[in-house]
């Protein structure tokens, strides 16, 4: 049992996620409105200048909007994650990690009174392993847009090349921006647990919270006996 005032692992490494969780969604929230702000401009300009709609590719009008929303996203994130990090009090968050996830309540739509699905399991591992649903989805997607522009002859590589790396952030950004809405509301609503699943945690949490006060009991007792 750790002792009292002191974070633990598992404390700290829950305090590092609510933190790269409020980061993640701080960015998107601007990368938002940058977004569609950078991609106002261009079609303004696309449409008004004939110098910008002749003057550039497909590949440079895509790169002038997500440059500004990739900038920000990282921009943004960085700051938030530092800031976060000294002043958690102004986020909502606790040092100790407590609130890490959210705790599932019975009216909760994510508790279930049958067995659990495919489709909820499979929703679980993904809010566990967000990097790996991000990576599995994001290489072979990446890999489509660029076996897509293998097709394009009159393309020189370094063209194929310049297509597939613009086309691919702007999917890789829609992928994170997916990712964190869905890890957004399996915090607010908690995993995906069944009716007996949910009792069974409340007995074993109700017999952990005896354990440890009685090890506090205990604890208590050779203190003052050793006075």
């Amino acid at each position: 049992m750790a002792p009292q005032g002191k974070i633990t692992i598992a404390e700290d490494e829950a305090f590092r996620n609510q933190c790269v969780r409020v980061a993640v969604k701080e960015a998107a929230e601007k990368t938002v409105i940058v977004g569609i702000a950078s991609t106002a401009a261009v079609m303004y300009l696309n449409q008004s200048s004939r110098w910008f709609r002749t003057s550039l590719g497909i590949s440079g009008k895509v790169a002038m909007v997500m440059s500004p929303i990739v900038g920000t996203f990282f921009l943004v994130s960085e700051h938030t994650m530092s800031d976060v990090k000294f002043n958690p009090r102004k986020y909502g968050l606790n040092r100790d990690g407590s609130l890490a996830t959210a705790p599932v309540q019975m009216n909760s739509p994510n508790v279930l009174k049958g067995q659990l699905m495919a489709h909820h399991r499979a929703a679980n591992w993904a809010y566990d392993h967000p990097f790996h649903v991000l990576a599995g989805c994001a290489v072979p997607l990446v890999g489509s847009i660029f076996y897509s522009q293998t097709g394009h002859d009159h393309l020189k590589l370094s063209q194929k090349i310049m297509h597939t790396r613009v086309l691919g952030q702007a999917s890789v950004v829609t992928l994170l921006l997916s990712v964190m809405f869905f890890r957004d509301y399996m915090d607010r609503h908690g995993r995906f647990k069944s009716l007996e699943d949910l009792e069974a945690e409340k007995v074993a949490k109700a017999h952990t919270d005896e354990i440890e006060a009685q090890e506090l009991i205990r604890e208590a007792d050779m203190a003052l006996k050793s006075k």
